[in-house]
C-alpha cells in the first residue's frame, strides 16, 4: 500500500500474463519502474490467464509474505523469499490435499501436517524435500487405524506401531 496525502492508503492492482518457469524474473521486470527497492508496497498481482499472486513485493518480486492462486487451482499462502516459498506456509490442492508447515526452494521439508487421498490420510511428522522421511504418524480416517514410527520416502519403514481405533495396537517392522 502506498500512503498518500491526509494519511489515506491506496492500493495498486495491475494486470499482466507471465509464464511461470520465469515469474520471478518477469515481476522483477514487470514492477522495475513501480516500485523502488526501498518499498514495502503490497500488491495484488492479476495475470490474466496463468496465476494470480497477492502480497509483498519489497525488492521488486514475491518477498515477504503472500498467497500465489496457481493455474490449476492449487493455492499457496505463506512466506516468499526473492520468488521462492521459502518459510512457514501452506500449499492447498484442488482435489482437498494439503502441506502445512516450512517450506526450502519450494518443497516441504522439517516438521509439517499433510494429507493424502483427498483429506482421508493425515501425517504428522518429519519431511525432507517434500517426502515423509524420519518420524511420524500417518492416520487413515476411512480404516479407522494409524501408523506411528518411522518413514522413508513416503511409507512406513522400521518399527511402526499400528493403532486402531478400538485401542489395540501391534508392533510392526516394515520395509519399502
Amino acid at each position: 500500500m502506498k500512503e498518500v496525502s491526509a494519511g489515506l492508503t491506496v492500493n495498486r492492482i495491475t494486470r499482466c500474463t507471465i509464464r511461470q518457469p520465469t515469474l520471478a524474473n518477469d515481476v522483477t521486470r514487470l514492477y522495475g519502474a513501480m516500485n523502488s527497492p526501498e518499498s514495502t508496497n503490497k500488491v495484488s498481482y492479476l495475470p490474466t490467464r496463468e496465476a494470480k499472486h497477492e502480497g509483498e513485493f519489497p525488492e521488486e518480486e514475491m518477498h515477504g509474505n503472500g498467497k500465489y492462486i496457481y493455474k490449476d487451482g492449487t493455492v499457496y499462502e505463506g512466506e516468499w523469499n526473492h520468488g521462492v516459498r521459502q518459510g512457514k506456509g501452506r500449499l492447498d490442492y484442488p482435489n482437498g490435499e494439503f502441506q502445512e508447515g516450512v517450506f526450502d526452494d519450494f518443497l516441504i521439508d522439517g516438521v509439517a501436517k499433510t494429507t493424502l487421498d483427498g483429506d482421508d490420510y493425515i501425517y504428522e511428522g518429519d519431511v525432507k524435500d517434500g517426502a515423509r522421511t524420519g518420524k511420524g504418524v500417518l492416520t487413515s480416517e476411512s480404516l479407522n487405524m494409524s501408523w506411528e514410527g518411522w518413514f522413508k520416502e513416503g511409507e512406513p519403514h522400521g518399527k511402526i506401531l499400528i493403532i486402531w481405533s478400538n485401542g489395540t495396537a501391534t508392533l510392526s517392522r516394515l520395509k519399502n
